[in-house]
């Protein structure tokens, strides 16, 4: 899937002095798949991480974006995030809550 996600990065200004510039990217992102690690051993494997390739770039200031220089990880993450990949963790942070209330009762 084609997604565009926003993210900064550090624009040197010919001196000392670096700022923070935001870029637009446009990213080509496979999501990952979970692992199954229960049941039959015929029906598990491990988990696959999501891969994430930089299509073109646009800062705010205009000038050009070496694609090479952004953070695969990071775009990794922002793709997870916009995709809603990445709600396990805060499902499970919730149930816990919910269990701890019913134990108070």
């Amino acid at each position: 899937m084609i997604l565009t996600v926003t993210t900064t990065i550090l624009r040197d200004r010919g001196t000392d002095d670096e700022r923070e510039v935001e870029v637009e990217v446009e990213v080509e992102y496979t999501p990952g798949r979970p692992g199954r690690l229960s049941g039959p051993p015929e029906d598990c494997y491990p988990a696959e991480p999501g891969e994430v390739r930089a299509l073109s770039a646009e800062a705010e200031d205009g000038l050009p974006v070496d694609l090479a220089a952004l953070d695969e990880d990071e775009l990794l993450q922002l793709c997870e995030d916009a995709a809603g990949d990445n709600d396990d963790d805060e499902d499970r942070d919730d149930d816990d809550d919910d269990d701890d209330r019913a134990w108070e009762d």
